[in-house]
C-alpha cells in the first residue's frame, strides 16, 4: 500500500507540474490566438464596410497588408487604421490611390520619427479627424498632427511651395 500511495503521490505531483508548466501556457496561448483572430476578423469586416466593391476590398486589403509589411507595423492595427482613414477619405470623395498615399504618408512619417504603436494610432486618429472635417485646417495641422510629427507643418508648407505664414493664411481662407 505504501508503494502504491507513493506512486500515486508522485503521479499527482508530476501531473500538477505538467499541467502548470505545459498545459496552462498552451491554453493561454490558444486563447490569445483566438482573441487576435476575432479582432482580425472584425478589422476585415470594417474594411469591407468602407469598400464600395469586392474589388476595392481586395485592393484595400492588399494595401494594408503591404503597408504592414513595408513598415513592420502590426497587421491588426494597420487594417484598423486603414479602415478609419478610408472611411474619412471616402466621405471626401478621395480615390483609393489618394487614400493609399495619405495612409502610407502617415505611417511612414510616424515610423521615421520613431513613433510607437500608440503614436501611430494617435496619428491615424488625428488624420481621420482632419479628413472628417472635409478640409485641412491650421488647427488640425498644427494641433493634432503637428504635435505628433515635429516639423510636419513646416514640411507641408514647403511641399506646397509656401512659407509657414502663407500656409496659415491659406488655411484661414479655406484654400
Amino acid at each position: 500500500i505504501g508503494t502504491m500511495f507513493g506512486m500515486s503521490l508522485a503521479g499527482a505531483i508530476a501531473g500538477g507540474v505538467v499541467g502548470n508548466t505545459v498545459i496552462r501556457p498552451l491554453r493561454e496561448a490558444s486563447s490569445e490566438v483566438a482573441s487576435y483572430s476575432a479582432r482580425l476578423n472584425l478589422a476585415n469586416t470594417a474594411l469591407g464596410a468602407v469598400s464600395d466593391t469586392q474589388e476595392d476590398y481586395k485592393r484595400s486589403l492588399k494595401i494594408a497588408r503591404q503597408v504592414s509589411k513595408d513598415y513592420t507595423v502590426d497587421l491588426l492595427d494597420t487594417l484598423d487604421g486603414y479602415s478609419k482613414i478610408s472611411a474619412a477619405a471616402k466621405a471626401n470623395n478621395l480615390t483609393l490611390e489618394e487614400t493609399e498615399d495619405i495612409f502610407r504618408g502617415v505611417i511612414s512619417a510616424g515610423v521615421a520619427f520613431g513613433g510607437s504603436q500608440a503614436d501611430l494610432q494617435a496619428l491615424i486618429r488625428a488624420t481621420t479627424q482632419v479628413l472628417s472635417k472635409g478640409k485641412v485646417s491650421a488647427e488640425g495641422m498644427q494641433g493634432q498632427i503637428g504635435e505628433r510629427l515635429p516639423g510636419s507643418v513646416a514640411t507641408f508648407a514647403e511641399a506646397t511651395g509656401r512659407t509657414f505664414p502663407e500656409l496659415a493664411k491659406a488655411f484661414e481662407l479655406g484654400k
